[in-house]
């Protein structure tokens, strides 16, 4: 396995995972999970994740193509080689994370969050965050069954990290009371 063994980041954050590998020089197709997908532009270095191991990478060159990116690391010289990175996670610890405006919100940083609507009616817990063309929906899981909330201002009233906490707005129709 190429690159130098590294410890566990104290909080790793999965921000890319190798897909497969690309032509005959080894370069391998990365696609991004992170907020940023432009991180990857300009690295120098990955660290990645295989089976609780970590792996710290030399970054040759990046290319975006679309929806993903293109690497070749260093070490990494034909698609055999590359194809052993199949399904690595690229990781960065929590610390590293680039900064939100104060209305964007990471993903894991919701998952788990707990759900009231404005009245205190306890809703459940955000077990999802589903991507969709205009607006994320939250699926939120709890006494009512399954809520999608979309996440814009008119439900989504505040969402206090500190206490994993967020306030929807009561909409007729949204939940069903049993």
């Amino acid at each position: 396995m190429p690159g130098q063994p590294v410890e566990q980041p104290a909080t790793p954050v999965i921000i890319g995972r190798i897909a497969r590998p690309i032509g005959v020089r080894g370069e391998v197709k990365v696609y991004s999970v992170s907020h940023e997908p432009d991180r990857f532009t300009g690295l120098r270095e990955i660290t990645i994740r295989l089976n609780e191991c970590y792996r710290r990478l030399t970054v040759l060159n990046t290319i975006r193509t679309g929806n993903f990116f293109k690497f070749s690391l260093e070490g990494i010289g034909n698609p055999e080689e590359a194809a052993n990175l199949n399904g690595c996670e690229i990781v960065i610890d929590e610390s590293e994370r680039l900064k939100l405006p104060d209305d964007e919100y990471y993903v894991d940083d919701l998952v788990g969050m707990r759900a009231v609507a404005d009245d205190g009616t306890e809703l459940g817990f955000i077990q999802e965050v589903m991507h969709q063309d205009h607006h994320d929906l939250w699926v939120i899981e709890g006494q009512f069954g399954e809520i999608l909330v979309p996440a814009i201002r008119e439900f989504i009233l505040e969402i206090d990290l500190n206490r994993h906490c967020t306030v929807i707005r009561r909409v007729e129709g949204l939940w069903t009371e049993k």
